[in-house]
């Protein structure tokens, strides 16, 4: 499927391209891994970037399609997903404000392993391959943080592999949660609330089961004080009571609590 990104873009109003520069320098500048990057880096980055910006339920870019550039999230919500021919999907990450995509093409120069969907309206800094290979090369030692990223990332991959092949699903679903208060969380004074909207098929998806059990276990956690829900905004009441049951070391939901 083309994308936005394959278009000739059409010449920017003064203001806007003003606009959208200070979006470029404001966004990389805290994005991670690279918001540890010298200044300077991430000015000359922020330069050679642009913004491109996509409707809900815009395919921002297809799984194997080559990329030239990495794909910062400024604003909005989007889902790394597989889907089959016969329209099946598996969404096995969400993403919001601040996270970079792209960043096993610009290691290993292949296509995208992903689809990469906005969920709502989505602004992205276009960050160009070039521009940041030319600043790895200046300094060698960044590339240590591109490397730790790339490991973490790997390590939750690994995480969600082993947990829809062993963990019941009350377990995955306190795993999902965990990942997304740390990756896209904000403290709140109820606890830390996650900043990505979560639908009952998307989290469903998410732990592989369908909405209506997905939305039972998340009665169950609401039931425990672990876990507030309102209209697709969870907030997580007890992380480390969250993090115990994801690590199997909590009684299981629907059974009455140790005394």
């Amino acid at each position: 499927m083309p994308t936005v990104l394959n278009r000739v873009p059409r010449a920017p109003a003064p203001a806007a391209t003003a606009r959208d520069a200070e979006l470029c320098v404001r966004a990389i500048f805290s994005a991670k891994p690279i918001d540890i990057w010298p200044a300077e880096a991430l000015r000359r980055l922020a330069a050679a970037s642009r913004v491109r910006r996509y409707r809900r339920g815009a395919r921002l870019v297809s799984g194997g399609e080559p990329l030239q550039a990495a794909l910062l999230i400024a604003s909005g919500d989007v889902e790394a997903s597989f889907s089959s021919a016969d329209g099946r999907q598996f969404t096995y990450m969400l993403g919001a404000r601040g996270m970079i995509f792209g960043l096993l093409p610009l290691l290993d120069g292949q296509g995208v392993p992903h689809d990469l969907n906005a969920l709502d309206a989505v602004s992205v800094v276009v960050i160009p391959f070039s521009a940041i290979r030319a600043e790895l090369a200046a300094r060698p030692t960044l590339w240590e943080s591109l490397a730790l990223d790339m490991a973490l990332r790997f390590r939750s991959l690994f995480d969600i592999v082993q947990g829809h092949v062993l963990d019941p699903a009350p377990v995955r679903l306190a795993n999902v949660l965990v990942r997304l208060a740390q990756t896209e969380g904000q403290a709140v004074p109820e606890g830390v609330a996650i900043r990505v909207r979560l639908s009952q098929a998307r989290l469903g998806e998410l732990v592989g089961v369908t909405r209506q059990t997905a939305m039972q276990l998340v009665h169950e956690l609401e039931a425990r004080g672990l876990l507030v829900w309102r209209y697709g905004r969870a907030v997580v009441r007890d992380l480390p009571g969250l993090q115990a049951l994801g690590s199997n070391q909590a009684v299981t939901l629907g059974a009455p609590p140790a005394r």
